[in-house]
């Protein structure tokens, strides 16, 4: 889908914003009305769309296309920029570039874009469409480099595959590390290129999605959900739980059936 961007045509700069995500929120968005680049090169934010997952922060830079429908949640509070446009392409789904080290000049060009906005000089519309076509490029380059990924993520498939069927068992990164035939401070390297985090955060956000997952369907106690994913009692579970959320287990539950009361009145064991 990403080489669909090299057929993109711009038409119109709408706006580029510098803005500040507060950990915890969440929203819903049904057919975007136009395109948008993504940078956060502070924090990080989960976007899911079509059942795919995705993560933009300071390693990965995102394009929201026009008519998308998606959900996003902030993992981490921090900064971002967001440019939309507008463009005569049809594109489906979320498309993720991992910057790396050329999140420094795709910051640089974000930053320039809103000066020369808010300046408004002659000639501002088209540096802002010029602007967007570098950007474009910049994030083509990406994923041509993003391809020999690939061979890295097959490097770390086995720990991948030996965390989504052991989830709920205390994990190592040697142990991981062993299954995958390399050190255990290349593994890390190779996990945070690949996925945007460590194989132990990685394994926290399996564990915290399974765990949304409870607490929507018919109610079972934080003591068992939380022996469920592997955590030792509700107090971790609560901790690890609240630091990708924003929310407790029991206000994401109660969020969930639309009983803010509840959350305030809850059980001891549940309020934790």
């Amino acid at each position: 889908m990403q080489d669909m961007l090299s057929a993109l045509t711009v038409t119109r700069v709408r706006s580029v914003f510098n803005l500040l995500s507060q950990p915890g929120k969440t929203m819903e968005r049904s057919s975007r009305p136009c395109f948008a680049i993504i940078y956060k090169y502070e924090g990080e934010t989960e976007y899911e769309c079509g059942g795919r997952r995705i993560l933009s922060n300071r390693e990965n830079a995102v394009v929201l296309p026009a008519g998308s429908s998606y959900t996003w949640q902030v993992r981490k509070s921090g900064h971002y920029y967001d440019l939309e446009f507008e463009a005569d392409a049809t594109i489906e789904g979320i498309l993720s570039f991992p910057v790396g080290a050329e999140g420094e000049k795709l910051l640089r060009m974000m930053r320039e874009a809103e000066r020369r906005q808010n300046l408004r000089a002659a000639g501002y519309k088209l540096e802002g469409m010029r602007a967007v076509y570098s950007m474009l490029l910049l994030l083509l380059g990406s994923q041509r480099k993003g391809y020999a990924d690939a061979s890295h993520r097959e490097r770390i498939a086995p720990a991948l595959d030996y965390i989504a069927e052991h989830y709920n068992e205390s994990i190592r990164n040697d142990a991981l590390a062993a299954l995958c035939g390399i050190s255990t401070v290349y593994l890390r390297k190779l996990f945070s290129r690949i996925t945007g985090q460590s194989p132990i955060g990685y394994l926290h956000t399996l564990r915290i999605a399974k765990a949304k997952k409870m607490l929507e369907s018919d109610y079972r106690s934080l003591t068992e959900i939380a022996l469920a994913l592997g955590y030792a009692d509700i107090y971790s579970f609560s901790k690890a739980f609240k630091s990708r959320t924003g929310l407790t287990p029991t206000a994401y539950a109660a969020q969930c059936r639309g009983d803010t009361v509840g959350a305030i009145h809850a059980s001891p064991e549940n309020a934790k």
